[in-house]
């Protein structure tokens, strides 16, 4: 083999070398880049779950209010209609009470 022989596989081992280092280096960022963008997608996603159940919780504190402010509606009218009831019927219980304590 003749010294221009060894001097082109020299010359080709270090290109060679050159393109595995850069090969190497590529694969290095892309793997970083890969990363990145996961770790990104994944603070994405815990961020949208947080955002969507804080919504679903005003919603359901919404609900339970209007629910709440519904039953206090429901029972105030019923506790409206006995008062109402008691204030007819008082004349005629007070003259019962009064009739058995008199004893008419």
């Amino acid at each position: 083999m003749s010294i221009a022989d060894i001097e082109k596989v020299r010359a080709a081992e270090s290109a060679a070398e050159a393109l595995r280092k850069k090969a190497e280096d590529e694969k290095a960022q892309i793997i970083a880049a890969g990363r990145k963008e996961a770790k990104d997608l994944i603070e994405k996603a815990g961020k949208d779950a947080e955002d969507a159940y804080r919504k679903a919780i005003e919603m359901a504190e919404v609900k339970a209010s209007k629910a709440y402010e519904n039953t206090i509606e429901a029972q105030k009218e019923a506790c409206e209609k006995i008062k109402a009831e008691g204030r007819a019927k008082i004349d005629g219980v007070i003259d019962d009470i009064v009739g058995k304590v008199v004893g008419i």
